[in-house]
C-alpha cells in the first residue's frame, strides 16, 4: 500500500479490515507480520551461488544503523557489498549494525535467452521494490524464501 504519509497506513488497513472482514484485530495483524527479514544476509547464511534459474545474487547495496551512542546510519553502494566490508570498510562487518535495507542483482540462468540482472531493494518488515510480473518474479521470491529473506508462503 502506498499512501502520502506513512502513519496513514495503520488507518487505511483499519477500514479495509473494519469494512470488508469487520474485524479491526486483522489490521494490526498486518502491520505486525514481518515478510522479510534481512538476518541471513547479516549471519552470512545467505546463499549467493543461486540454483535452478538463478545463477547467482549480488549484494550491491545495504543500508545499516551502526551500534553506538551516535546512531549512525550508513548506505554502502558497490559492485559487490563483500568485496566493500572486506576490502574498504576499515573493520566494519556485516553484523557491526542493523541492516534496515538490501539491495541484491539477481542474474539468471536461461538457456537460449539473452536476459539481464534484476535489482530488488528488500526493506523489512513487508517491503520488496523493483520485482516486477515478470517471469522472474515467482523464481526470486521462491529463493528468497528458500533463503529465509522472505518469510511468508503468500506470494506478493
Amino acid at each position: 500500500m502506498r499512501v502520502a504519509q506513512s502513519k496513514d497506513v495503520r488507518q487505511y488497513l483499519l477500514l479495509f479490515a473494519r469494512h470488508y472482514a469487520g474485524d479491526d484485530a486483522l489490521a494490526d495483524e498486518a502491520i505486525d507480520k514481518e515478510e522479510f527479514s534481512l538476518e541471513p544476509i547479516q549471519k552470512g547464511t545467505f546463499d549467493y551461488g543461486g540454483r535452478d534459474e538463478i545463477a547467482r545474487v549480488v549484494p550491491v547495496r545495504l543500508t545499516a544503523k551502526l551500534y553506538g551512542r551516535a546512531g549512525t546510519v550508513i548506505t554502502v553502494p558497490a559492485d559487490d557489498i563483500r568485496d566493500a566490508y572486506a576490502d574498504d570498510l576499515g573493520g566494519l562487518t556485516l553484523d557491526t549494525g542493523v541492516m534496515s535495507r538490501a539491495w541484491l542483482r539477481f542474474y539468471f540462468n536461461r538457456i537460449g535467452r539473452r536476459t539481464r540482472p534484476v535489482t530488488v531493494e528488500i526493506a523489512p518488515p513487508s517491503s520488496i521494490r523493483h520485482l516486477r510480473e515478470r517471469w522472474y518474479y515467482v523464481p526470486v521470491l521462491n529463493y528468497l524464501q528458500s533463503q529465509g529473506v522472505k518469510l511468508t508462503s503468500r506470494l506478493q
